[in-house]
């Protein structure tokens, strides 16, 4: 019974990526409006690239043991994440009171969701396979 619930969460976290990633580019899309095959391109890798961080974020998120290694995890992805929306949207022009602004912002959600106790793994499967077993 555990493997076909995890079957099934595995194809909901795909659909729910790709749908991410469409949404990011149609965002993208919908703002540039890009009329070159390379503004094209890069519109789409900004919407894929966005997607695969956010992934990456929620799976070393869940893997991180304490607080501390949660909160770096969150802010070097955070941040990672805040530059590439800042590169792509602004360009290489750096205004410091937006980065401030950005990296501030990402400094204070990480602090919040390091409060969080951490939990290893799918601790919430386990009662449910507890139970098929009996």
């Amino acid at each position: 019974m555990a493997k076909r619930h995890q079957s099934r969460s595995r194809v909901g976290e795909a659909i729910t990526l790709i749908v991410a990633a469409l949404l990011f580019t149609g965002f993208a899309w919908f703002v540039t409006q890009p009329d070159t095959a390379l503004a094209m391109t890069s519109t789409a890798s900004f919407g894929i690239g966005l997607t695969i961080l956010i992934w990456l974020l929620a799976f070393l998120d869940e893997w991180a043991k304490g607080r501390g290694s949660r909160f770096l995890l969150d802010l070097v992805i955070g941040s990672a994440m805040a530059t590439l929306i800042y590169v792509y949207m602004i360009g290489f022009i750096v205004y410091p009171e937006f980065m401030y602004g950005a990296f501030g912002v990402v400094l204070v959600l990480a602090a919040l969701f390091a409060i969080r106790k951490p939990t290893r793994g799918n601790d919430h499967n386990i009662a449910r396979v507890v139970e098929d077993a009996e």
